[in-house]
């Protein structure tokens, strides 16, 4: 089985609040606000399951930028989920980017998979 998720944080006059009131399934818990980030600055998030820290979680990060800037360096990266399922990264260039995230969970008395992976995406904007 295949479960997959998106968010995306677009903001316009202003900044919103983190909506995440919701700690079933598969979360990226944001420290702050993605589109407030700027280049250089270090971007914290956590990834739970049911409100459960989950370090095993697989974790990439790319640019997007090569799809809207001609001379975009390319960013690609597998991060590691250290202690308590807390990442950091601190990306040093400008641009859009696109976190993925894949946990797989055993189904028990399930006749059509032995485990569901799900996947969550989130998109964001890194400014200089």
């Amino acid at each position: 089985e295949k479960q997959i998720i998106t968010e995306t944080y677009v903001s316009y006059n202003g900044f919103s609040d983190i909506e995440q009131n919701d700690s079933n399934g598969l979360q990226i818990v944001l420290m702050q606000h993605p589109n407030k980030l700027r280049a250089g600055e270090k971007l914290s998030f956590k990834i739970t399951y049911s409100g459960k820290p989950i370090p095993e979680a697989e974790v990439a990060l790319k640019t997007l930028n090569k799809f809207y800037y001609q001379d975009s360096d390319k960013v690609e990266i597998e991060l590691e989920p250290k202690d308590k399922g807390l990442v950091t990264f601190e990306p040093t260039l400008p641009g859009r980017y696109l976190l993925g995230v894949e946990y797989e969970v055993e189904l028990k008395d399930n006749k059509m998979a032995d485990f569901r992976s799900i996947e969550k995406f989130l998109t964001f904007e890194i400014t200089q």
